[in-house]
Order: structure tokens, then C-alpha cells, then sequence
């Protein structure tokens, strides 16, 4: 099964374009959830997707362990 490869809204519209030439990817705020999304909201569509890809440059807020679900937590 492929896996569904979400674009978080702080990809600029250039850099998305490029990785939807290597890849099916959908874009939050595009296609679903606002662009504003909170961090929560988009984890709460992760945990609902069976094999996501989160493709972010926000790396201070979803790198941290305490973001982890609990299933990947040591």
C-alpha cells in the first residue's frame, strides 16, 4: 500500500511543486485542514491515516520526543 504523503501549509508553493513531481503528495491547506492548522489538528489526521509521510520543515515542534505517539515512544 503507498503511503499517503501529507505536505505541511509552511511548504512554499515552488517547493511543493517540485516534490509532487517525485511524488503523490497532498498539501494541508489545500486539500484538507485549513492552513492553519494547530500542530494537534494535524497530528490527529496523521494517527487517523494508516501509513502517512509528514514532509515539514518545522522541525522544533514535531521533532521533539514528547511528540511521538506513544507506540514509537522506548
Amino acid at each position: 500500500m503507498a503511503p499517503n504523503n501529507i505536505l505541511d501549509a509552511n511548504i512554499d508553493a515552488p517547493e511543493a511543486e517540485q516534490l509532487r513531481r517525485r511524488l503523490k503528495a497532498k498539501k494541508i491547506g489545500l486539500r484538507f485542514l485549513p492552513a492553519n492548522a494547530s500542530d494537534e489538528q494535524i497530528i490527529g489526521l496523521l494517527r487517523r491515516l494508516k501509513t502517512p509521510t509528514f514532509i515539514t520543515q518545522d522541525c522544533k515542534d514535531f521533532y521533539a520526543p514528547h511528540r511521538c505517539d506513544k507506540q514509537f515512544q522506548p
